[in-house]
Formats: C-alpha cells, structure tokens, sequence
C-alpha cells in the first residue's frame, strides 16, 4: 500500500509486532502457530488493519482491526488473537447468551495467561483497565451464576457475563 504515512507504517509495525509475540507465546506455551489454523512460523498471513473508527479491537471473523490507541495493548490484542482460535479450532458457534460469554472468557483467560495478569486493558491506564478476572464487579460484570444478567443487550451480555467463568478460572 503506497498510501502509508510514517505514523501509520509505525502503528503496523507495531501492531505485526506484537501480533508475533503472541503467536511465539502459543507457539512456546500450547505448540500452536497461527490463530487461524495456517501452521507457519511467520504472522504476515494475519489480515489485521488499523482502523481508528473500530472502538477499540474486533475480530471480524476472517481479520484483526485495532484502533490505533490499542496496537500496543498486547492483553487486548492476545484477547481478539484468541477468538481466531477459537474460532478455528471450535468452528462457528452461537455467538450470544451463555455460550458467547463462555467465548469470551476463554479469550480474556488466554489473554491473562499472556500478560501475567487478571486485568484487561491496564496498559491504557489505571482508569481504563476494561475487566478484572479478579474482582469482576469492579467492573460492573457479576461473578457468580446467580447474578446472571439477562439482556437483550451485546448479544446476550457476552461482555458482562463473560465475568462469571472469568472470576471462576481466577479462583482455580
């Protein structure tokens, strides 16, 4: 792409930097190579961009697309790098309710497994850490079964309730 400008050439660099951090991790740690079954040391195959209108990371089911502020929020990115596995390794799954918060929270246990830590999201900031493996309702996220949010709000409240398996693979 001859469209790149300086800043932006530096934010992928960034970015396929340390996607191939996370790609050494499962690689050292689980002998996986790539998040989307292609078995080869080199992550130039992942499609991710850099895209300032995505909130903050998405998977989108084929590519990776981070906003610029998070191409070096290595939990973040080892989150979205965990739903291309997922994904992969699983098929497609009814995203919602029960079973996408489950999804999420394998992509948060992985991502804390990566980062030495129960938070996502602190390399943003204190104030801006997104969830807590060990105190979900810090984060406005329940941690047991019986405090299970029924919405018809982001797919079932995959983000909220993911905090439940979250606070269970905390205490194990």
């Amino acid at each position: 792409n001859n469209n790149f400008t300086e800043d932006s050439y530096g934010k992928y660099v960034s970015l396929f930097e340390n996607l191939a951090d996370i790609n050494q991790f499962y690689k050292q740690k689980f002998d996986r190579v790539g998040n989307i079954g292609i078995v080869q040391e080199d992550i130039s195959f992942i499609n991710a961009a850099v895209n300032d209108s995505t909130p903050n990371a998405v998977w989108t089911g084929s590519s990776l697309a981070v906003n610029s502020k998070y191409v070096n929020v290595s939990d973040v990115l080892a989150h979205e790098y965990t739903h291309g596995i997922i994904q992969n390794e699983v098929g497609s799954i009814h995203f919602s309710g029960e079973t996408g918060a489950l999804e999420e929270s394998l992509s948060d246990i992985f991502a804390t497994m990566y980062d030495g830590n129960y938070t996502i999201g602190e390399k943003l900031g204190k104030d801006k850490v997104i969830r807590s493996l060990s105190n979900p309702e810090k984060y406005n996220q329940p941690n047991h079964m019986k405090n299970y949010v029924e919405t018809n709000d982001d797919k079932g409240g995959v983000h909220v309730n993911n905090g439940i398996p979250n606070y269970a693979y905390y205490l194990t």
